[in-house]
């Protein structure tokens, strides 16, 4: 009778090696929106303002997706690392499936609501970057 060796390796290195495409693509929004502000504050000061404002109300309804999403690579990764390698998609549709309804349900009211959100002072040049933001959110989870 042969066992399979279960043993996991936790060490530092194996933790970086697994969570650094996670890491990267975090890192690349983060590092897009603050490119950025620093584009608009050369255009103006309004203009910047306005998105960072409008951005971080987009941040209410993009990190708990986000979220979500991270969590479902942990599956893929626990299925790919037992060699169940058909049941890693699994976790790849239901949390895509999640995700366009979440959206499609949450899209059309925070379009709505953005009066309520953005400040009157900040709606010329904030609104649009909301709208954009808003709708854009599928591509970027």
């Amino acid at each position: 009778m042969s066992s399979k060796n279960n043993d996991i390796n936790c060490s530092v290195s194996n933790l970086f090696a697994m969570s650094f495409p996670v890491i990267c693509s975090i890192f690349s929004g983060t590092f897009m929106f603050v490119l950025d502000r620093i584009f608009l504050a050369h255009y103006s000061f309004d203009a910047m303002n306005g998105a960072t404002f409008a951005h971080q109300v987009t941040d209410i309804l993009v990190l708990p997706l986000l979220s979500f999403a991270a969590i479902s690579e942990a599956f893929v990764g626990q299925f790919n690392g037992s060699g169940q390698f058909k049941k890693a998609s699994d976790p790849i549709l239901q949390i895509s499936v999640f995700l366009l309804l979440v959206w499609l349900l949450a899209c059309p009211l925070a379009l709505y609501a953005r009066k309520f959100f953005i400040p009157e002072n900040l709606w010329y040049e904030g609104n649009p970057y909301y709208c954009i933001s808003i709708a854009m959110i599928p591509f970027q989870i």
